[in-house]
């Protein structure tokens, strides 16, 4: 916000029903809007589903560290630098660009990235996956192409899945260094396109450069 807040925001898009979305005022305050229509404060709504007490929806907020959980963001799909959205301004979670076949950032792809390391360390497109021409469940149980940084965000969290597969303790902060470290440079300003073979090597201690082969 301009006055220097952090503000934050979530949105949960059901395949049928409502929208929900969540996001935080200047004052820190919470709300939940249902529909983009009702507002109400997040507590009412965490009541509403079975969180009773002050305790019940503090212990909340506390899981996510506790589990060690890694959030996975789209980067998003309108040409612009990713960080425009405040959700995706946490350097503890991966926002995921989209690359087209021919392994470049797709022309709709939301960007972020300085290889120069010029940025002050924040990079708001952390790493890449293909994103482009995507085979995915469509409507009367077939299938379409697809595309969108909402088709690379689940070959990114795959590829963390595998990771905690070898490794549970690894942060979200470790998933990046190993991500971006083993990943390939792709031209211009998205992360580093992920090497899931390379990065599960360096998890176990030792690099060998398949993609490179």
């Amino acid at each position: 916000h301009a006055n220097g807040t952090v503000l934050y925001s979530a949105r949960i898009i059901p395949f049928k029903g409502s929208w929900i979305e969540f996001a935080t005022d200047i004052n820190n305050v919470m709300y939940a809007y249902i529909d983009r229509k009702k507002k109400l404060p997040v507590t009412t709504l965490l009541r509403a589903i079975g969180y009773e007490s002050d305790k019940d929806i503090l212990r909340i907020f506390d899981l996510a560290e506790e589990r060690n959980c890694v959030i996975v963001w789209a980067a998003g799909n309108e040409t612009i630098l990713a960080g425009m959205d405040c959700s995706k301004r946490n350097n503890n979670t991966i926002r995921v660009s989209a690359l087209d076949q021919n392994l470049r950032p797709a022309e709709f792809s939301n960007f972020g990235y300085d290889y120069q390391g010029q940025n002050g360390g924040r990079d708001f497109s952390t790493v890449s996956a293909p994103g482009v021409n995507m085979w995915g469940c469509a409507h009367g149980n077939g299938y379409c192409s697809m595309k969108g940084t909402s088709q690379a965000a689940p070959i990114v969290t795959g590829a963390v899945a595998l990771l905690k597969s070898v490794d549970r303790t690894l942060s979200a902060r470790q998933i990046i260094d190993i991500l971006q470290r083993t990943g390939k440079r792709i031209p211009g300003a998205v992360g580093p396109m992920i090497q899931i073979r390379d990065a599960l090597q360096q998890v176990k201690g030792e690099l060998l450069g398949y993609d490179d082969a």
